[in-house]
């Protein structure tokens, strides 16, 4: 705990209210590390999981649910083009598709900044949003044609 509460307060460097520990544990690696020693414990076979996306999304308990392809572009972005996102999500043991699963997506706008980064420009929950799969595991929706998003450099 000594070791997390150390990353945490590193994090809170910039400012408090934007912790970038985040971050930190992300360049060291931890994250990673602990997602991929947890899904190799989870699993009886030689299989690879997907792996985790280190840099985010971050949950958000505000997600909204939305239908099966639909849109989770909110706010009209400059220069943003929209894109059909779609893939299936199969079960890694059987290769089954996975009915009912949740795909939760978010985004930065084409500015390179997330809605809570750029209330001028975008509302809550803009290019965010939870999708369920269909019968066949297969799932789709339109969001903006991904761009890089903006790192804070101080």
């Amino acid at each position: 705990m000594t070791g997390v509460h150390f990353v945490n307060s590193i994090g809170q460097i910039s400012t408090p209210q934007r912790n970038e520990g985040q971050r930190m544990s992300d360049v060291l690696g931890l994250e990673s590390l602990v997602d991929e020693i947890a899904h190799k414990l989870a699993m009886d076979t030689e299989e690879a999981p997907t792996s985790s996306s280190i840099l985010g999304p971050f949950w958000s308990p505000n997600a909204p649910f939305r239908e099966l392809g639909g849109s989770i572009i909110q706010d009209p972005a400059p220069n943003g083009q929209p894109a059909l996102m779609h893939g299936k999500v199969l079960d890694v043991v059987t290769k089954k598709p996975i009915a009912g699963a949740i795909v939760d997506i978010w985004q930065a706008s084409s500015n390179g900044k997330y809605d809570f980064q750029d209330p001028e420009n975008q509302t809550d929950n803009n290019l965010r949003g939870k999708f369920r799969t269909d019968e066949n595991g297969e799932y789709h929706f339109y969001c903006l044609h991904p761009t890089a998003y903006s790192l804070p450099t101080d």
